[in-house]
């Protein structure tokens, strides 16, 4: 382990380190100054500085939310998750090479979504796309209940009859039970729609 690096009078954001440091959990922190308005003093994580994680008392954060005041909407959580989930490096849509729209995303993209998609709003709704191979765009979004995305997912088994397909049963909803039961019930319809 090096020498501790003085850092007193160095500036991170809107922090400016004004005192010596002190061991919390096995980490150094900086005593800061904050160059917001309440002058607020913290002690900082040293690495959390040096990274740029942090960089102010939290002031920046909540002066970008109540820059569109629309934090607490109640689409903001969907819009928020949808945003969250098509992020070029996240683990799900973003991936797969699912996008948001360009009229929902930027810096008018919260209001843009409010505009479109608040009409249909219902208490416990979940976003949900039309085409699960599409982006989400006005044309392509609706909200459903919280169980009804389930009967949209990419690796449903469907049963074909009469012109009209379904998903296979909703069983338990464990994975590796819903799978087996999904599994069984296909196979059994499938052997009664062969029957004479």
């Amino acid at each position: 382990m090096g020498k501790l690096k003085d850092m007193t009078g160095r500036e991170f954001g809107r922090l400016t380190v004004i005192g010596a440091p002190q061991k919390q959990k096995g980490r150094w922190h900086w005593l800061c100054q904050c160059a917001c308005q309440q002058q607020t003093t913290l002690y900082v994580d040293g690495a959390n500085l040096r990274r740029g994680t942090t960089q102010s008392c939290g002031c920046l954060q909540r002066e970008a939310v109540s820059k569109h005041r629309l934090s607490r909407h109640r689409l903001y959580a969907p819009y928020m998750n949808m945003l969250h989930r098509c992020r070029p490096e996240g683990e799900y849509w973003g991936k797969l090479g699912i996008r948001v729209c360009r009229r929902w995303s930027g810096k008018a993209g919260l209001p843009n979504f409010i505009a479109d998609m608040d009409s249909t709003y219902f208490e416990g709704a979940c976003l949900d796309r039309i085409n699960p191979d599409d982006h989400y765009r006005p044309g392509n979004c609706r909200w459903q209940p919280r169980r009804a995305p389930a009967d949209n997912r990419r690796n449903n088994r469907h049963l074909d009859f009469r012109g009209r397909t379904k998903r296979c049963g909703h069983g338990p909803r464990r994975r590796a039970s819903r799978t087996a039961h999904c599994t069984r019930a296909c196979t059994n319809m499938a052997g009664v729609l062969r029957m004479p």
